[in-house]
């Protein structure tokens, strides 16, 4: 969202606010005239006395943490095994599971999401496939 969009809707958001404080008594014929519930106005006119307005400018909907995310120290041992030994996802998550195993730690990883983590990091460009060249197009000798 640009910088004018940002501005256009605080400015909208504001002058439902001020229209709501010029006739208190009248909230929900404010928010029927600008078409938003009054739930919604109660959220915003909260966050403008906490936040100013800074408060109305809309907000991520992305999670703050992820809860489930892969640890860095494991991301880190994927990154080094793929980058140090050009493993795919299947000796990875072999090699994975005994240096884990051994410090007494459960690991369970599927090769498709360690697939997926390696492709996040840009990591499949090291693939030693692709060095190799082109393949021969000539027919095999008998």
């Amino acid at each position: 969202m640009t910088k004018n969009e940002q501005n256009r809707i605080v400015a909208w958001r504001l002058k439902l606010l001020r229209e709501a404080s010029v006739m208190p008594r009248n909230v929900a014929q404010a928010c029927r005239h600008f078409g938003l519930s009054r739930n919604t106005f109660y959220k915003w006119k909260a966050r403008h006395r906490a936040h100013g307005e800074a408060g109305l400018l809309d907000r991520s909907r992305a999670p703050r943490r992820s809860p489930r995310a892969t640890p860095r120290e494991v991301v880190s041992k994927i990154l080094y095994l793929r980058q140090r030994y050009h493993f795919g996802p299947g000796r990875i998550r072999y090699g994975l599971w005994s240096m884990l195993h051994e410090a007494r730690l459960d690991f369970c990883m599927l090769i498709g999401a360690l697939y997926l983590l390696i492709e996040g990091a840009g990591a499949w460009s090291m693939d030693a496939r692709l060095s190799r060249g082109p393949v021969s197009s000539s027919p095999l000798k008998d």
